[in-house]
Protein backbone atom coordinates (compact mmCIF):
# COMPACT_ATOMS: atom_id res chain seq x y z
CA UNK A 1 0.00 0.00 0.00
CA UNK A 2 1.07 3.60 -0.51
CA UNK A 3 0.27 6.92 1.08
CA UNK A 4 1.79 10.39 0.90
CA UNK A 5 3.90 11.46 3.86
CA UNK A 6 6.65 14.06 4.10
CA UNK A 7 6.12 14.94 0.46
CA UNK A 8 6.67 11.45 -1.00
CA UNK A 9 4.64 8.33 -1.68
CA UNK A 10 5.70 5.80 0.92
CA UNK A 11 5.21 2.07 0.48
CA UNK A 12 4.07 0.21 3.58
CA UNK A 13 2.25 -2.87 4.86
CA UNK A 14 0.20 -3.17 8.04
CA UNK A 15 -1.07 -6.43 9.48
CA UNK A 16 -2.45 -7.71 12.78
CA UNK A 17 -4.39 -6.17 15.65
CA UNK A 18 -3.54 -4.60 18.98
CA UNK A 19 -0.69 -2.37 20.13
CA UNK A 20 1.28 -0.78 17.27
CA UNK A 21 4.71 -2.21 16.45
CA UNK A 22 6.89 -0.58 13.76
CA UNK A 23 9.84 -2.36 12.10
CA UNK A 24 12.58 -0.36 10.30
CA UNK A 25 14.76 -2.38 7.93
CA UNK A 26 18.47 -2.05 7.24
CA UNK A 27 20.44 -0.60 4.34
CA UNK A 28 19.95 -2.49 1.08
CA UNK A 29 16.84 -4.27 2.34
CA UNK A 30 13.14 -3.42 2.08
CA UNK A 31 10.01 -4.17 4.05
CA UNK A 32 10.23 -7.67 2.58
CA UNK A 33 13.23 -8.37 4.83
CA UNK A 34 10.90 -8.96 7.78
CA UNK A 35 9.42 -12.17 6.33
CA UNK A 36 10.41 -14.13 9.45
CA UNK A 37 9.12 -11.56 11.93
CA UNK A 38 5.79 -10.24 10.61
CA UNK A 39 3.89 -13.57 10.67
CA UNK A 40 4.84 -14.11 14.33
CA UNK A 41 4.69 -10.58 15.73
CA UNK A 42 1.37 -9.85 14.02
CA UNK A 43 -0.27 -12.55 16.16
CA UNK A 44 0.10 -10.18 19.11
CA UNK A 45 0.53 -6.68 17.64
CA UNK A 46 -0.51 -4.46 14.74
CA UNK A 47 2.74 -4.55 12.77
CA UNK A 48 3.79 -1.78 10.38
CA UNK A 49 6.64 -2.30 7.92
CA UNK A 50 7.67 0.19 5.26
CA UNK A 51 10.31 0.86 2.61
CA UNK A 52 12.78 3.45 3.91
CA UNK A 53 13.36 6.23 1.36
CA UNK A 54 15.96 4.99 -1.14
CA UNK A 55 14.66 1.41 -0.93
CA UNK A 56 11.89 -0.72 -2.34
CA UNK A 57 8.83 1.04 -3.74
CA UNK A 58 8.95 4.24 -1.69
CA UNK A 59 9.53 7.34 -3.83
CA UNK A 60 13.04 8.79 -3.79
CA UNK A 61 12.99 12.18 -5.52
CA UNK A 62 16.18 14.24 -5.97
CA UNK A 63 17.53 15.73 -2.77
CA UNK A 64 19.80 14.92 0.13
CA UNK A 65 19.36 11.66 1.98
CA UNK A 66 20.48 11.35 5.57
CA UNK A 67 19.24 10.11 8.91
CA UNK A 68 17.35 13.33 9.60
CA UNK A 69 15.31 12.85 6.43
CA UNK A 70 14.58 9.22 7.31
CA UNK A 71 13.45 10.22 10.80
CA UNK A 72 11.17 12.90 9.34
CA UNK A 73 9.74 10.31 6.93
CA UNK A 74 8.94 7.93 9.77
CA UNK A 75 7.35 10.68 11.85
CA UNK A 76 5.17 11.74 8.92
CA UNK A 77 4.19 8.14 8.19
CA UNK A 78 3.06 7.53 11.76
CA UNK A 79 1.11 10.76 11.71
CA UNK A 80 -0.60 9.88 8.43
CA UNK A 81 -1.63 6.51 9.87
CA UNK A 82 -2.80 8.01 13.16
CA UNK A 83 -0.26 6.12 15.26
CA UNK A 84 0.18 7.95 18.58
CA UNK A 85 2.28 5.37 20.43
CA UNK A 86 4.32 2.42 19.20
CA UNK A 87 6.94 -0.20 19.91
CA UNK A 88 9.84 0.53 17.56
CA UNK A 89 12.41 -1.99 16.29
CA UNK A 90 15.24 -0.95 13.99
CA UNK A 91 17.75 -3.30 12.39
CA UNK A 92 21.23 -2.18 11.26
CA UNK A 93 20.80 1.23 9.56
CA UNK A 94 17.22 1.08 10.77
CA UNK A 95 18.56 0.97 14.32
CA UNK A 96 20.16 4.36 13.82
CA UNK A 97 16.89 5.71 12.46
CA UNK A 98 14.92 4.19 15.33
CA UNK A 99 17.28 5.51 18.00
CA UNK A 100 17.27 9.05 16.66
CA UNK A 101 13.50 8.93 16.23
CA UNK A 102 13.00 7.75 19.81
CA UNK A 103 15.30 10.48 21.16
CA UNK A 104 13.49 13.18 19.19
CA UNK A 105 9.98 11.86 19.83
CA UNK A 106 10.12 9.95 23.15
CA UNK A 107 6.41 10.56 23.73
CA UNK A 108 5.61 8.26 20.79
CA UNK A 109 7.61 5.25 21.99
CA UNK A 110 6.38 2.41 24.22
CA UNK A 111 9.60 0.41 23.86
CA UNK A 112 12.70 0.51 21.67
CA UNK A 113 14.61 -2.45 20.19
CA UNK A 114 17.96 -1.74 18.55
CA UNK A 115 19.12 -4.71 16.52
CA UNK A 116 22.62 -5.22 15.12
CA UNK A 117 23.15 -1.50 14.79
CA UNK A 118 26.52 0.19 15.18
CA UNK A 119 24.72 3.52 15.40
CA UNK A 120 23.51 2.83 18.93
CA UNK A 121 26.84 3.09 20.74
CA UNK A 122 27.46 6.50 22.26
CA UNK A 123 31.21 5.91 22.28
CA UNK A 124 32.86 6.48 18.87
CA UNK A 125 34.45 3.45 17.19
CA UNK A 126 38.19 2.96 17.34
CA UNK A 127 40.30 4.47 14.56
CA UNK A 128 40.95 1.00 13.13
CA UNK A 129 37.26 0.06 13.19
CA UNK A 130 36.41 3.39 11.58
CA UNK A 131 38.99 2.84 8.84
CA UNK A 132 37.63 -0.63 8.12
CA UNK A 133 34.06 0.64 8.04
CA UNK A 134 34.95 3.49 5.68
CA UNK A 135 36.98 1.19 3.43
CA UNK A 136 34.10 -1.29 3.18
CA UNK A 137 31.60 1.48 2.47
CA UNK A 138 33.87 2.91 -0.25
CA UNK A 139 34.30 -0.54 -1.79
CA UNK A 140 30.53 -0.90 -1.82
CA UNK A 141 30.08 2.50 -3.46
CA UNK A 142 32.73 1.73 -6.10
CA UNK A 143 31.16 -1.65 -6.86
CA UNK A 144 27.68 -0.15 -6.95
CA UNK A 145 28.75 2.39 -9.56
CA UNK A 146 30.32 -0.29 -11.74
CA UNK A 147 27.95 -3.23 -11.44
CA UNK A 148 24.83 -2.15 -9.56
CA UNK A 149 23.13 -3.98 -6.68
CA UNK A 150 24.85 -7.38 -7.22
CA UNK A 151 28.13 -5.76 -6.13
CA UNK A 152 26.48 -4.54 -2.94
CA UNK A 153 25.53 -8.03 -1.84
CA UNK A 154 28.97 -9.40 -2.68
CA UNK A 155 30.66 -6.67 -0.63
CA UNK A 156 28.88 -7.68 2.56
CA UNK A 157 31.14 -10.25 4.11
CA UNK A 158 29.65 -11.01 7.52
CA UNK A 159 25.90 -10.87 7.14
CA UNK A 160 25.80 -14.42 8.49
CA UNK A 161 28.05 -16.39 10.80
CA UNK A 162 30.81 -18.57 9.31
CA UNK A 163 29.40 -21.65 7.57
CA UNK A 164 25.75 -20.65 7.98
CA UNK A 165 25.02 -20.25 4.28
CA UNK A 166 26.69 -23.61 3.52
CA UNK A 167 23.88 -25.26 5.46
CA UNK A 168 21.13 -22.75 4.68
CA UNK A 169 21.76 -21.50 1.12
CA UNK A 170 18.05 -20.75 0.68
CA UNK A 171 18.32 -17.92 3.23
CA UNK A 172 21.11 -16.28 1.26
CA UNK A 173 19.22 -16.66 -2.01
CA UNK A 174 16.06 -15.13 -0.55
CA UNK A 175 17.94 -12.20 0.94
CA UNK A 176 19.88 -11.59 -2.26
CA UNK A 177 16.65 -11.48 -4.30
CA UNK A 178 15.16 -8.74 -2.18
CA UNK A 179 18.43 -6.74 -2.18
CA UNK A 180 18.61 -6.89 -5.98
CA UNK A 181 15.13 -5.40 -6.27
CA UNK A 182 16.41 -2.04 -5.03
CA UNK A 183 17.29 0.73 -7.48
CA UNK A 184 21.10 1.17 -7.61
CA UNK A 185 20.95 4.95 -8.18
CA UNK A 186 18.74 5.43 -5.13
CA UNK A 187 20.87 3.10 -3.04
CA UNK A 188 24.01 5.00 -4.00
CA UNK A 189 22.41 8.05 -2.42
CA UNK A 190 21.61 5.95 0.65
CA UNK A 191 25.26 4.99 1.00
CA UNK A 192 26.37 8.59 0.63
CA UNK A 193 23.76 9.66 3.18
CA UNK A 194 24.95 7.06 5.68
CA UNK A 195 28.48 8.43 5.37
CA UNK A 196 27.34 11.93 6.36
CA UNK A 197 28.37 12.86 9.92
CA UNK A 198 25.55 13.04 12.44
CA UNK A 199 25.66 14.28 16.04
CA UNK A 200 25.37 11.57 18.71
CA UNK A 201 21.79 10.86 19.80
CA UNK A 202 20.62 12.36 23.08
CA UNK A 203 20.00 9.04 24.82
CA UNK A 204 19.22 10.86 28.06
CA UNK A 205 15.84 11.63 26.49
CA UNK A 206 14.95 7.94 26.39
CA UNK A 207 12.50 6.94 29.10
CA UNK A 208 11.18 3.72 27.58
CA UNK A 209 12.41 0.12 27.95
CA UNK A 210 15.28 -0.60 25.54
CA UNK A 211 16.56 -3.94 24.23
CA UNK A 212 19.89 -4.08 22.37
CA UNK A 213 20.53 -7.11 20.14
CA UNK A 214 23.93 -8.08 18.72
CA UNK A 215 25.53 -10.95 16.83
CA UNK A 216 28.64 -12.62 18.23
CA UNK A 217 30.19 -12.84 14.73
CA UNK A 218 29.14 -9.38 13.60
CA UNK A 219 32.13 -7.19 12.74
CA UNK A 220 29.85 -4.23 11.95
CA UNK A 221 28.27 -3.97 15.39
CA UNK A 222 29.08 -6.92 17.58
CA UNK A 223 29.05 -7.53 21.34
CA UNK A 224 31.44 -4.67 22.10
CA UNK A 225 29.06 -2.16 20.53
CA UNK A 226 26.14 -3.71 22.41
CA UNK A 227 27.97 -3.42 25.74
CA UNK A 228 28.90 0.21 25.04
CA UNK A 229 25.31 0.96 24.11
CA UNK A 230 23.97 -0.76 27.22
CA UNK A 231 26.25 1.36 29.38
CA UNK A 232 25.19 4.51 27.55
CA UNK A 233 21.46 3.82 27.90
CA UNK A 234 20.58 3.38 31.60
CA UNK A 235 18.32 0.46 32.36
CA UNK A 236 18.64 -1.13 28.92
CA UNK A 237 18.96 -4.85 28.26
CA UNK A 238 21.38 -6.53 25.87
CA UNK A 239 21.23 -9.93 24.21
CA UNK A 240 23.86 -11.54 21.98
CA UNK A 241 23.02 -14.25 19.45
CA UNK A 242 25.57 -16.63 17.85
CA UNK A 243 25.03 -14.97 14.47
CA UNK A 244 26.60 -12.61 11.99
CA UNK A 245 25.12 -9.20 11.30
CA UNK A 246 21.72 -10.43 10.14
CA UNK A 247 20.38 -11.97 13.34
CA UNK A 248 16.69 -11.62 12.29
CA UNK A 249 17.25 -13.92 9.30
CA UNK A 250 19.86 -16.25 10.75
CA UNK A 251 18.10 -17.15 14.00
CA UNK A 252 14.50 -16.03 13.42
CA UNK A 253 12.83 -18.27 15.99
CA UNK A 254 15.19 -17.33 18.83
CA UNK A 255 15.13 -13.69 17.71
CA UNK A 256 11.33 -13.50 17.73
CA UNK A 257 11.13 -15.26 21.07
CA UNK A 258 13.63 -12.84 22.59
CA UNK A 259 11.70 -9.82 21.31
CA UNK A 260 8.39 -11.16 22.63
CA UNK A 261 9.92 -12.15 25.98
CA UNK A 262 11.38 -8.66 26.39
CA UNK A 263 8.02 -7.03 25.66
CA UNK A 264 6.24 -9.33 28.09
CA UNK A 265 8.80 -8.52 30.78
CA UNK A 266 8.08 -4.79 30.49
CA UNK A 267 4.30 -5.21 30.45
CA UNK A 268 3.80 -4.82 26.71
CA UNK A 269 3.11 -8.47 25.90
Amino acid sequence: MKLKANGIRMNYERVGQGRDFVLVHGAGDSLKAWFNQVPILSRYYRVLTYDVRGHGKTECPPGELNRNVWVEDLHALLGALGIKKTILLGYSMGGGIALQFACQHPELIDALILSNSGAVAAAPPSEEALRQRMAQRQAMIDGLKRRGMPAVYETWGNLFSPGFLDHHPEVGRKHKRLVLQNDPKSFLRVMEGMAAPTPPPEVSRLHCPVLIIAGAHDTFSGPEAAIASQKAIPGSWAQVFPTGHNAPMERPRAYNEAVLAFLRSVGLG
